[in-house]
């Protein structure tokens, strides 16, 4: 589905450029924006595609785009498998890799075939529909003219449609005929071992090392491959998966067991990912719900509440505030370009409490070196004690289980992010957010109270990783951040700014990140809640979340400017004192 995607989302690209060139841009550029979102995350649905296409080549144009599209096409957008096949030797090399793995371009189900006579003959199911079949012929006569020289055509080409000429007949001289319910090109085989000039031995063994089909995929992988070909996930049934998968549904249900897989949590998380981008792109929840199968919208509202703690209205609501804002869907674009958690953080947030024991968190860490030699680093702060001799002090004692878990998902995040982070002292944000909780836990203890304990630190903890996300240098919106961040006195003053003028919350931009990585905790709707409760002087825990939060981030990274006497001028005098002390402490080491 990857390279199927990057395919389409290439050739979309290609026509928003063409059409702006032509000054033919229009509000429905943006939706197909927001389409290309979905096909580079591997969601591939024929009907998406046609739709946006018809969209893109009205009838009137379709002489104009055939005779423009091609100056305007970029092989290396068009994923790996497509490089491949513009490194290979020749056209019959071609032919031979696409006879294998016709699948990762066409989709499983379309049964390539190609015969070589003195004519050879290529042939493949229809899709059913016209503008994705002719712009598959249409790459195709591109490719091969490429590998070829630019005096490559076909004699023949056969689609299941009365006005078969369309955008290739402004490129071909071959004969258009209609056929019944395939594509069929033929041309003349002196063709087939022309040597191209684009050959790379190199890069053609590289690709094709890594070229990987269905049957090679962990399960997990294979189930989402398969999810991506129906049209409405909602309604996806396990039968269904196991006849597209080659197997019977008691084998398929077998393998789940032994691999310790629920099939229905991953069709959720498939199902829920793919709703989350719809509603931040702007989608009613009612066509949403419509897209996705479910039998009405409040089958779909009650499902993605129950999934993801928040509703999809709150949901809604953030993309709407943060598309507002010119520029601001670019950070949706980054959320949904999020790779995913590394195995070992996986692994550890996935313990239930009864399972998340000393002895079995420390083995899962012991996998990681790299989070190993972390957790002794935090773990060796005189704030937590004396310095840990053994990973087992580290996490029992000196840390704590809960919140090894956390801390799990803060470290994975600088991991992956640290690199596009365009903020000078990535350690320090990571540091910010482990003191926000250690200051909690030494003032505000009795707020535990009202929410359950492991919903704070998952607030306190989690709540501010957007901010790897507005440094992110991919982020439009960087330049700006960076230039409120250094202008501002302290963190508070900084997050105000950054809401005021991008209409960012970083509690609320949060919850697209821990949607994007499947939790479904109520920590989502806490964190909401911090987001629409910003501007509210209340006294209780969100309060003091958003102090703690503000007195660790501008004591670490503000600790030339912010005073933080004046940031707890208003608590008490003996919350004043703890807190002051355990900053001292902190600032010591």
């Amino acid at each position: 589905m990857y390279n199927r995607g990057m395919f389409w989302s290439a050739i979309i690209r290609a026509l928003l450029a063409m059409r702006r060139d032509q000054m033919c841009e229009s509000d429905e550029h943006q939706n197909a924006m927001d389409d290309v979102a979905q096909l580079e995350n591997g969601h591939v649905h024929k009907s998406i595609i046609d739709k946006t296409l018809t969209t893109l080549i009205p009838q009137d144009r379709m002489q104009q785009t055939g005779k423009s599209l091609a100056g305007y096409l970029d092989f290396n957008k068009m994923g790996n498998f497509v490089v491949l096949l513009t490194s290979l030797r020749n056209i019959n090399d071609v032919l031979e890799t696409l006879s294998q793995h016709a699948g990762l371009l066409l989709g499983r189900e379309r049964n390539f075939q190609f015969e070589a006579n003195q004519e050879v003959r290529l042939s493949w199911d229809s899709q059913g529909y016209s503008l994705p079949d002719e712009l598959e012929m249409f790459f195709l006569l591109i490719l091969f003219r490429h590998l070829s020289g630019r005096h490559f055509d076909f004699n023949q080409i056969e689609l299941p449609y009365s006005d078969v000429a369309g955008l290739v007949g402004t490129l071909s001289k071959a004969q258009f005929r209609q056929s019944e319910a395939k594509l069929v090109f033929t041309f003349d085989s002196k063709w087939l071992n022309h040597t191209s000039y684009y050959h790379s031995a190199q890069l053609v063994k590289l690709l094709k090392d890594a070229l990987v089909t269905v049957d090679d995929l962990p399960l997990q992988k294979k189930l989402h491959t398969i999810f991506s070909k129906s049209e409405k996930p909602a309604r996806i049934r396990i039968e269904w998966v196991a006849e597209e998968l080659g197997m019977s549904e008691s084998n398929l249900r077998k393998q789940l067991r032994q691999e310790n897989v629920s099939f229905s949590g991953v069709l959720k998380n498939f199902i829920h990912e793919l709703s989350s981008h719809h509603l931040l792109s702007g989608k009613k929840n009612e066509s949403t719900a419509d897209l996705l199968g479910f039998s009405d919208r409040r089958a779909f509202e009650r499902s993605f509440k129950e999934f993801s703690g928040i509703s999809a209205g709150q949901v809604r609501q953030l993309g709407s505030r943060l598309r507002f804002h010119r520029g601001n869907h670019h950070l949706i674009d980054v959320v949904d370009n999020l790779p995913p958690l590394p195995n070992t953080i996986s692994q550890l947030v996935s313990l239930d409490n009864k399972n998340a024991t000393v002895e079995r968190v420390v083995n899962i860490i012991e996998q990681d070196p790299i989070f190993h030699a972390h957790i002794m680093s935090k773990a060796s702060r005189a704030v937590f004690g004396s310095s840990p001799k053994n990973l087992q002090q580290a996490v029992g004692r000196n840390l704590g289980v809960s919140n090894i878990k956390h801390l799990a998902v803060v470290f994975a995040t600088q991991q992956l992010l640290t690199l596009q982070c365009r903020h000078p002292d990535v350690q320090k944000l990571t540091d910010a957010m482990l003191l926000s909780l250690t200051l909690y836990q030494c003032a505000f203890v009795t707020d535990s109270e009202q929410i359950n304990d492991e919903i704070v630190k998952q607030m306190l903890l989690f709540g501010l990783l957007s901010l790897f996300i507005v440094f992110h240098d991919e982020c439009i919106l960087v330049d700006g951040t960076m230039q409120k961040w250094e202008t501002a006195s302290n963190f508070a003053e900084f997050s105000h700014a950054l809401n005021a003028e991008f209409g960012i919350c970083l509690y609320g931009a949060t919850t697209l990140m821990l949607l994007r990585w499947g939790f479904k905790s109520t920590a989502n709707h806490q964190l909401w809640k911090l987001c629409k409760d910003a501007t509210i002087d209340d006294d209780g825990i969100y309060r003091h979340v958003r102090l703690c939060h503000n007195l660790a981030f501008s004591a670490t990274c503000y600790a030339g400017k912010a005073n933080p006497e004046q940031l707890v001028a208003d608590l008490e005098d003996q919350q004043q004192s703890k807190l002051l002390n355990l900053l001292e402490k902190w600032q010591g080491l």
